[in-house]
């Protein structure tokens, strides 16, 4: 065990250790997420000739890695960008 978790398993105030928690269950959560990508991409390499079906239980499967993840952190972070309907205004910019 590395000797900060060490230090923060044993006598560090209760803000400390939540915010250690928190820090470890993140970097969990990343490790996750990324591991789930590489998968996929390397699947994408290995499978150029998928049926459209299997693209897309193969987009399925990451997503369901990926958007508790995503959806977790814009909620600690006070939400998406444009998630309060405050949009910054674009003028007169064509979609593309």
């Amino acid at each position: 065990m590395h000797h900060s978790a060490v230090l923060l398993s044993s006598g560090a105030p209760a803000p400390l250790k939540l915010l250690w928690q928190d820090v470890s269950r993140s970097a969990r959560c990343w490790v996750q997420v990324k591991s789930a990508v590489d998968e996929a991409l390397e699947w994408l390499d290995d499978n150029q000739d998928a049926e459209e079906e299997e693209y897309k239980d193969k987009l399925k499967e990451v997503e369901d890695v990926c958007n508790p993840v995503v959806s977790a952190a814009y909620a600690a972070g006070g939400g998406a960008p444009g998630a309060d309907g405050d949009d910054e205004d674009l003028g007169d910019h064509d979609e593309l």
